[in-house]
């Protein structure tokens, strides 16, 4: 009871705080949307896992009643004789066995082929790789990072391996030598399958880190260790335990275990058919290990305190590879961006093929083109856009109070719960400008990582569009028009006075046909400084 209360207040209270705080920092509209969507996701989920769990519940008793009738039978069929051998319950002989952990066993050996096919053929599930690195790629923080990093080491093989060992020393010396013995396969049979695969297919890993480890991506180490030594000690614990127990237990490993996938996603270290495949490999081996441990019955309860000596190992181990290895991960995790050098003249007259042409947003999707090509300071464009009557749309809603009824109505209005995002990255500047006569222009820029020679100058990509939004409560009614006409460059050049300017058409060859049918300018502004010196302010790269 004291604990359900201490933790009832904060429960029962925080969606109230997450609310406040959402509608202050957020457009009302913005946060509807969240709540609605959060709300429905929810009862979603709860509708599909109760109906799940009733369908489960029925059909489960039927196919055991219907496997227990046949179960006699089949052991006396040569053909089936075997499959009973190796399925018997030793604790239910009369039962039908371990018939459904066997199916799905089969079950991962099929899919985990599968997506092996895949991955070498390269197949269609490559796509879901590359839209899921972005979603990660696009929600990295440094506060994340730290969390993540320290999250994943629990799956390093480096901090596994000795709490293996001394489990393995541990129930030797208590003589379960039963559970020793599988303990090992459970432990050995996910590192050689890993070990095996790895060492067969050489599979990249994805390139957006600063250092990704040398050996090959597929599949994930940490997600098949997780699930298949974890896995079977959460089994050890909760074999003799109620339903209840057993029901907490494996819960509670099991969200670890997802933890630790997911964290591999965040860090951009595997690609998520490397997550299902190791996934899988440690459900292989994990359900191996559960199968020839059921085999034999079991009279005499595993001893609790092969919990103490796990978790006192796990947390020595994990402690001594941080201290080693933990700035080196964060340093080796961090997102990077290859940077490239171009000649001004090639810029100006050419215009190399490595200057994007285009962004897409997080599901790979293109969906705006880049019309803006500017190189410069960044607080230098700042300050000048800002004396022609520019407004910065990164300014909270507190702060918007000091501004004019339109002007703040539109920096609320463009305000976005997730911002627009190009190769991974937050927009580095958002301006708005109020006109008389036309609706309100929408300036944005990304770095494009690429330096201008001579004189070291960054290049900054972007858009400039009139924006026409109008906002409903549900997001799939909502429609949203982005109208690039050809004047907006040119009052765009209007309050660039210190700056030379020129106009250049895209290629519509160039261009992917979603955008040339739903864009119909297809032109770029290329803006460079009238002062060279103005731009040497290499703290800015």
């Amino acid at each position: 009871s004291i604990i359900s209360a201490i933790l009832w207040a904060p429960c029962y209270m925080f969606p109230g705080i997450l609310l406040g705080v959402i509608s202050l920092e957020m457009p009302p509209h913005i946060a509807a949307e969240l709540i609605i969507f959060v709300l429905s996701v929810s009862l979603f989920f709860w509708l599909g896992f109760h109906i799940t769990k009733y369908i489960y519940a029925k059909t489960h008793h039927f196919f055991a009643r219907f496997l227990d009738r046949h179960w006699e039978h089949w052991q006396t069929r040569p053909v089936t004789r075997w499959i009973c051998f190796l399925l018997k319950d030793g604790s239910h002989p009369k039962l039908h066995g371990q018939l459904f952990s066997g199916t799905f066993l089969i079950f991962c050996l099929i899919l985990f082929s599968l997506i092996l096919l895949e991955v070498v053929t390269h197949g269609n599930l490559l796509h879901a790789n590359l839209m899921t690195y972005h979603i990660f790629r696009g929600v990295r923080t440094k506060t994340l990072d730290m969390i993540v990093v320290f999250l994943t080491s629990f799956g390093q093989i480096y901090v596994i391996l000795p709490m293996v060992i001394v489990l393995f020393l541990w129930v030797a010396y208590k003589k379960y030598w039963f559970v020793a013995i599988h303990w090992t396969i459970a432990s050995s049979l996910s590192l050689i399958l890993v070990g095996i695969i790895k060492h067969i297919y050489f599979l990249p890993r994805p390139s957006g880190i600063f250092q990704p480890p040398p050996y090959s991506s597929f599949p994930s180490g940490h997600t098949a260790f997780v699930i298949g030594i974890y896995g079977f000690l959460a089994f050890l614990i909760a074999h003799h335990r109620p339903k209840e127990i057993r029901k907490i237990i494996y819960w509670s490993v099991g969200l670890f275990c997802l933890i630790i996938a997911i964290s591999r996603l965040y860090l951009c270290v595997h690609w998520l058919t490397d997550i299902v495949g190791g996934a899988l490999i440690g459900l292989i081996a994990l359900f191996v290990a559960i199968i020839s441990y059921r085999r034999y019955p079991k009279k005499t309860p595993i001893s609790l305190s092969i919990i103490l000596v796990s978790l006192i190992t796990l947390a020595i181990s994990d402690g001594i590879y941080l201290y080693f290895h933990y700035r080196t991960e964060l340093t080796d995790f961090k997102p990077y961006w290859r940077t490239y050098l171009v000649s001004e003249q090639s810029w100006w007259s050419r215009r190399p093929a490595l200057i994007p042409l285009y962004r897409s947003n997080r599901l790979g999707v293109p969906t705006e083109i880049l019309n803006i090509e500017w190189t410069g300071s960044l607080n230098t464009i700042r300050t000048t856009l800002s004396q022609s009557g520019w407004t910065n749309l990164h300014i909270s809603i507190r702060q918007t109070s000091d501004l004019s009824k339109n002007i703040r109505r539109e920096v609320i209005k463009n305000k976005s719960l997730l911002p627009r995002l190009f190769n991974d990255q937050k927009a580095v500047l958002e301006l708005v400008k109020i006109n008389n006569n036309t609706p309100p222009m929408i300036l944005r820029l990304w770095p494009s990582h690429i330096i201008v020679m001579p004189g070291n100058m960054p290049l900054w990509v972007g858009t400039i569009s009139f924006d026409i939004k109008k906002y409903l409560i549900f997001k799939h009614s909502r429609q949203n028009q982005a109208i690039h006409l050809p004047n907006s460059t040119q009052l765009l050049t209007n309050s660039i006075n210190p700056y030379y300017w020129q106009t250049k058409l895209i290629a519509i060859k160039n261009l992917p046909k979603r955008l040339t049918k739903t864009q119909p300018v297809h032109q770029v502004v290329l803006i460079r400084p009238r002062n060279p010196e103005i731009n040497k302010r290499p703290g800015e790269l």
